[in-house]
């Protein structure tokens, strides 16, 4: 995954519940004179489309990242989650 970046996983999300399992956001030089409203570092799954995606990024003054981001799903008969977390 590049800069700032959403990605569609094709894994659907009324089978599945995905998150983040492994980050790894490689070479980069931190921008700490932007303005950082949220996390300098984040990712995280999220339902659209009727798939889980993922959003990355690492706020850095180089365009050139290169996330790697590994996600773990359940199928939704042995898990259960909510905005409160896993059941």
């Amino acid at each position: 995954m590049k800069k700032n970046t959403d990605a569609d996983t094709g894994v659907t999300d009324t089978d599945w519940y995905c998150v983040i399992g492994s980050i790894y956001f490689g070479h980069g030089d931190i921008d700490e004179h932007g303005d950082h409203g949220n996390a300098i570092m984040s990712a995280y799954t999220y339902k659209k489309t009727g798939h889980w995606w993922i959003r990355a990024d690492f706020k850095s003054e180089i365009n050139h990242e290169d996330h790697t981001i590994g996600i773990v799903c359940f199928r939704s008969g042995i898990a259960f989650m909510n905005a409160n977390g896993w059941f």
